[in-house]
């Protein structure tokens, strides 16, 4: 059976009603945790601007199912994260996501640095970046509070080869 196509779409306001409900998630506080608190819907339309960074979205044919977000600096290096919702943990689009935000970043913004983080208990985003070739540059011990206590992350990066 022929897997649905992923698209990275950029942001738009009438689709950012996800970024609110994923901000009030126990399971996203991680990647929310500098804001220490839940989106509004007005906040979640302004996203972009109030990180200072680009939004994309992940979608699988009309659903979407994550976001990307996307950090340069004038040196061509690129800082990312990934969200992708809970219901589609598991199924490989977190992977394809990286492949298709490593594509984008060559080819379109011409990075020749990503550099992205994962938190230490987070074994599934660990093991794809190694998988995926990103070198482990480090180790940030209680790097930030979530919930119950602190929590640690590794630092990845991967030169482009273009």
């Amino acid at each position: 059976r022929k897997r649905k196509q992923m698209q990275l779409i950029p942001f738009e306001k009438n689709i950012s009603h996800a970024i609110s409900y994923w901000s009030q998630q126990e399971e996203y506080r991680r990647f929310f945790c500098s804001f220490n608190k839940m989106l509004t819907k007005e906040e979640a339309e302004r996203f972009p601007e109030i990180i200072g960074c680009e939004v994309l979205f992940i979608a699988i044919e009309n659903d979407i199912i994550g976001m990307v977000l996307l950090d340069d600096d004038s040196n061509r290096m690129t800082k990312f994260a990934i969200l992708i919702d809970k219901s589609s943990w598991g199924k490989g689009f977190g992977s394809e996501a990286l492949e298709k935000i490593e594509k984008y970043c060559s080819q379109i913004k011409k990075t020749r640095i990503l550099f992205t983080h994962a938190f230490e208990k987070d074994e599934a985003s660990n093991k794809e970046l190694l998988k995926q070739n990103f070198i482990q540059m480090g180790k940030i011990q209680d790097f930030t509070f979530i919930k119950d206590g602190y929590e640690s992350v590794f630092y990845y990066y991967k030169l482009n080869k273009e």
